[in-house]
């Protein structure tokens, strides 16, 4: 995921789409796209193998505005999408062996005030997160007062999310910089308590390269085969029906 300031250039597009190609990423979480209304309609599809899905302003905050690029092969499994416009985006994909994923797109500086928590809508998003996933991946842009900070992740932390970067050799790297040289960790990948032990790599990497921002990426590597094997065996005994008349080896689209 990225704060990638601003989406609205042509150039700017292509640019972002092909850092998620050569990345290597199946979904990529930007934050504050700053979106026009003309654009967004336009840019959901404009590349055939990378679906985009956003969500775009209602309080008037110039940073605000979310979007997730998800590869085509992947999107095709989204049966349902909740957005707090501005805010939030969640995508609930669904996979054979009644598997389901939450890919959740979070824009924290996006909410006013002292208001993360109260903002029309937040309600969905707990109950998604609660009761209708098995896991959950969420990458949010945290840079607001300690707070609105502190009260983000604690939020996170009440739904059973992890941060992915507990235990990973990059744990410390900056994700924010600025030309007088203060740097912070402001943006973070969260992942479902049942998932954080399936996190195989972590990396924080610059892209200026490909497009201006101020921010690096965070990436995270999920391996979720031995996951899905264990899932699969529990929903096989409960149906009391053999495993090997599954062939779910992984989540991609001919799973």
């Amino acid at each position: 995921m990225c704060n990638i300031q601003g989406l609205n250039v042509p150039v700017k597009q292509n640019n972002v789409i092909h850092w998620h190609k050569e990345s290597g990423n199946m979904v990529f979480i930007v934050t504050e796209t700053k979106l026009r209304s003309n654009v967004r309609p336009w840019i959901m599809n404009k590349f055939d193998d990378v679906h985009i899905f956003t969500s775009g302003l209602n309080n008037g905050y110039l940073g605000a505005g979310i979007a997730i690029f998800m590869n085509s092969s992947l999107a095709q499994h989204v049966f349902k999408i909740k957005k707090v416009p501005g805010h939030i985006i969640l995508l609930c994909l669904f996979f054979k062996g009644k598997v389901s994923v939450l890919i959740i797109g979070l824009y924290a500086c996006a909410f006013p005030g002292n208001q993360f928590g109260q903002a029309s809508g937040i309600n969905f998003f707990i109950a998604w997160v609660v009761n209708f996933s098995n896991f959950v991946v969420l990458g949010g842009d945290f840079n607001k007062s300690k707070s609105i900070r502190s009260a983000s992740f604690g939020f996170c932390s009440s739904l059973g999310l992890v941060n992915s970067f507990g235990g990973h050799p990059l744990a410390g790297a900056s994700t924010w910089s600025n030309s007088r040289g203060i740097k912070k960790i402001i943006d973070h990948v969260f992942v479902s308590g049942s998932l954080i032990s399936a996190v195989v790599s972590h990396k924080v990497e610059s892209v200026t390269e490909f497009f201006d921002t101020d921010h690096r990426t965070v990436s995270v590597s999920v391996d979720l085969g031995g996951l899905l094997d264990v899932h699969l065996a529990s929903i096989c005994r409960h149906a009391n029906i053999d495993c090997w008349k599954f062939k779910l080896k992984n989540m991609d689209a001919n799973g």
